[in-house]
């Protein structure tokens, strides 16, 4: 049994989640907090157990998470126990063992939830404890290029100078180099810290320095660093999570080069390359179909294998699958100039919509498209516009022959309502915003996601446009698309348990889609729109509210961390489906899930629950 310590310890400020909590804040929070301490093989919780009304914090030692039939996780000073049982007040999934000795804190749950609701800042260090523990539990391995460590894509060496380097020194330094930055290193070449070109100006306009003072004296700042082993999946993490452009990287607490953002999405972009060369060298429908239906399982499943976010694995299987619709395009191009039919003189835009619109798409999707035409005087001349009528049915058929699925609403381009001028298009958006109603406010919570897929840009910017401005002035559809997004919910019924559907065609099993991602999806669009943001992959949407100031970064990391694992355990679904030889979808079977796997979903899922509510409530809906 834990023993309490006899001394008073103030709440660590270095826990992660908590260390940027004002002292006022953490002062709060001390006053609730109890001192606890085990031996080595002590047990602080069994498998099993009902929830202790409390969450654990290591602040000396090591504790060892064991759940049945997986192997033992580890962790160390400053890492959280009991995050996911505080949320649902669920038995503990794990038997908590003390490694070595060992000193926590425990906090009181009921009182955490109290001052969750009294400081806005705890609530969000609540949020950040949920992200890191959903992230730290990843469920595949990662390997290929995301495996690669820091020291393969680095820049070498790092320049550097010693603490007595002035001030003029170090800017004519980086001038004559033409570099941003300085590592700034003591005697036994260990990294004290970073110059820059911004905190030289800082010092030198608002600081007081002076050009011959030495850098460490006024202008050195910490240096975000990460050991040359890293892989780059933690690289990028790193610089995400810190806001960093670029990282240190070290050896023994030396410095040995430097990587930056850029050289990550280089590496990234540079092992995609081969697969685009691939696509656009196919020269026949037939030979693309082949392509799809022999690679896009195997992209995919290398596509997850090599990130470490299914996020980013995600969106580059969705580029992926819209080169392939490109050059399917092309082709029939290609195939109607060889009949004597060329493409008119009008500018066009291919549009694309849904998850391919958010770049979103998964190994199997149908199609969501149209056609945006300019209002010129070519589109008016004889036979234009049954020549893109051609075209578009063309293109519809050719990409169901290559295994994008027809649409079974017929959202296509061969389809007169999604086949129209860019005006036409503009009167129609102008008319729904004007008189929102719940199936225009379901058609919009689809159109508004599209995307230029081929043609003319600019188009597909002068009607987004217009939808921006449009619900600026007429906001009532946007309420119409909440209450839309109202009509369903995430997977979770009494307790905050994982349910199943109880329909015919999804009985017994957790829809990952309607009851997981679509309201992800659904929130992130209204809450774009709302502020104007052009945007349309989820993601993006998220974080460009976190700049806009609608949204506070830690909410926003929670749920970027519960759309992850959600889409991962799709993919990896899917996967199983097609190594199966089964039809893919959606639908998860409960018993497919690992108990580590079943409480990261549930988890996520409890994070939709909040997003959901709070759009809701910040839009005046009830949820169901």
């Amino acid at each position: 049994m834990a023993m309490p310590l006899n001394a008073t310890i103030p709440f660590p400020l270095t826990i992660e989640g908590f260390r940027e909590l004002s002292p006022e804040t953490v002062a709060e929070l001390a006053r609730h907090t109890r001192p606890l301490a085990l031996r080595a093989g002590q047990i602080l919780f069994r498998q099993g157990e009902p929830f202790k009304n409390a969450v654990y914090v290591i602040e000396q030692g090591a504790m060892e998470l064991q759940r049945p039939g997986e192997s033992p996780v580890t962790l160390e000073a400053g890492e959280i126990l009991g995050i996911v049982n505080y949320f649902d007040n669920t038995p503990y999934l794990s038997t908590a063992r003390a490694v070595s000795d060992i000193k926590l804190y425990a906090l009181p749950a009921e009182k955490l939830r109290e001052a969750e609701q009294q400081h806005p800042e705890i609530a969000a260090a609540v949020n950040r404890m949920v992200t890191a523990y959903i992230r730290r539990h990843a469920t595949h391995p990662v390997t290929g290029v995301w495996a690669l460590p820091a020291r393969a894509i680095m820049k070498s060496p790092l320049v550097t100078c010693t603490p007595a380097m002035t001030i003029r020194q170090a800017f004519d330094t980086m001038k004559r180099r033409q570099i941003g930055s300085l590592g700034v290193i003591d005697g036994d070449q260990r990294l004290l810290g970073m110059l820059t070109f911004v905190t030289l100006a800082q010092g030198l306009i608002s600081g007081g320095a002076e050009a011959n003072q030495p850098i460490l004296d006024t202008l050195c700042e910490p240096a975000n660093s990460i050991n040359s082993d890293a892989p780059l999946w933690k690289v990028q993490n790193e610089q995400a999570r810190l806001g960093a452009k670029y990282l240190v990287v070290t050896e023994n607490q030396k410095p040995v080069g430097i990587v930056s953002q850029t050289d990550v999405l280089y590496t990234i972009v540079s092992y995609q390359r081969s697969i685009f060369a691939q696509v656009n060298d196919i020269d026949t429908l037939a030979e693309l179909q082949e392509f799809v239906g022999g690679q896009i399982g195997k992209i995919a499943r290398e596509l997850r294998q090599h990130n470490r976010s299914a996020g980013l694995a995600v969106r580059a299987l969705s580029e992926i699958h819209l080169a392939i619709q490109r050059r399917c395009i092309d082709l029939v191009l290609k195939e109607m100039e060889g009949e004597g039919k060329p493409a008119p003189a009008a500018p066009y835009a291919l549009i694309i919509m849904g998850s391919g619109g958010r770049k979103e798409m998964m190994i199997k999707t149908d199609q969501d498209n149209g056609i945006i035409l300019a209002d010129s005087p070519e589109i008016q001349a004889p036979g234009t516009r049954e020549w893109f009528m051609d075209f578009c049915d063309r293109i519809n058929h050719r990409l169901d022959e290559l295994g994008y699925d027809w649409c079974t609403g017929d959202i296509m381009a061969r389809n007169p309502d999604y086949h129209k001028t860019l005006t036409e298009w503009r009167d129609y958006i102008s008319r729904i915003a004007e008189v929102p109603s719940e199936q225009r406010a379901r058609w919009s919570n689809m159109f508004f996601d599209f995307e230029t897929l081929y043609g003319d840009d600019r188009l597909a910017i002068a009607l987004r446009h217009h939808v921006i401005t449009e619900l600026a002035h007429k906001p009532r559809l946007l309420k119409h698309m909440v209450e839309d997004d109202a009509q369903g919910g995430p997977a979770l019924g009494f307790f905050n348990r994982l349910v199943t559907a109880t329909d015919k065609e999804r009985k017994g099993k957790i829809d990952l889609k309607r009851n997981g991602t679509r309201l992800l999806d659904n929130a992130a669009r209204i809450y774009a729109l709302s502020e104007g943001i052009a945007d349309t992959n989820t993601s993006d949407r998220l974080r460009a509210l976190v700049r806009q100031g609608r949204l506070d970064s830690d909410f926003v990391e929670s749920v970027l961390a519960a759309y992850d694992e959600i889409l991962d355990i799709t993919l990896g679904h899917q996967l199983t489906q097609m190594e199966q030889g089964k039809p893919l979808d959606k639908l998860l079977d409960p018993g497919e899930l690992t108990p580590l796997a079943e409480e990261s979903l549930r988890m996520a899922m409890r994070i939709i629950k909040r997003l959901q509510g709070r759009m809701q409530g910040e839009f005046g809906t009830v949820m169901l």
